[in-house]
């Protein structure tokens, strides 16, 4: 299959979960879908290929734009698609909806944030002594943003929880010699 195919498949599937999760387990459906929808976002495919246009590499960078747009269509179809089908067995799923979670679920948010960051330092390949390191300046990223998480300071909490991940990762890459970034 192709990766045109295969990124539509990924956002119809996590879009689809979403809705599902909404409908039966009254989660968040944009919560649940976002995680999986950020790794299919074309952000570097865009960055590279404007990289290459500066440089006046014009055919690669063109071709890098092609497809970060066709990733991005392939995304925006998946969405139409299953916001349709929701709406025809009138599922209100409220994707964009920001619901503040109630206190009693904090331990739950917190256990998600650990399997997550650790899931994806093992799937970057990240040494075994780092990785609690890694969910440590993972898991202070969502602590900063969960303290801010009032609507009119969505903005803030996001560059100060991105801010946290940044300093916190590169005092502790320096503190073990190890790049801060891959």
């Amino acid at each position: 299959a192709s990766a045109l195919f295969m990124d539509f498949l990924v956002c119809l599937s996590a879009l689809t979960a979403g809705i599902l999760s909404f409908e039966f387990l009254n989660v968040n459906a944009g919560a649940v879908a976002i995680g999986t929808l950020a790794i299919v976002v074309p952000g570097l495919s865009l960055t590279t290929a404007i990289g290459e246009l500066v440089d006046q590499h014009y055919l690669t960078g063109t071709i890098k734009l092609i497809k970060a747009g066709f990733t991005l269509f392939a995304m925006g179809a998946a969405h139409l698609i299953v916001r349709d089908v929701a709406a025809l067995i009138e599922i209100d799923a409220h994707l964009y909806e920001v619901i503040r979670p109630s206190q009693n679920s904090l331990y739950y948010q917190f256990l998600g944030i650990f399997v997550l960051v650790w899931t994806f330092s093992v799937q970057f390949k990240v040494p075994i002594q780092l990785i609690p390191w890694v969910i440590l300046v993972g898991c202070s990223g969502w602590l900063t943003f969960y303290f801010f998480q009032d609507p009119s300071l969505f903005i803030f909490a996001s560059f100060l929880s991105s801010f946290s991940v940044g300093l916190l990762s590169h005092l502790f890459s320096r503190y073990h010699r190890v790049p801060s970034q891959m």
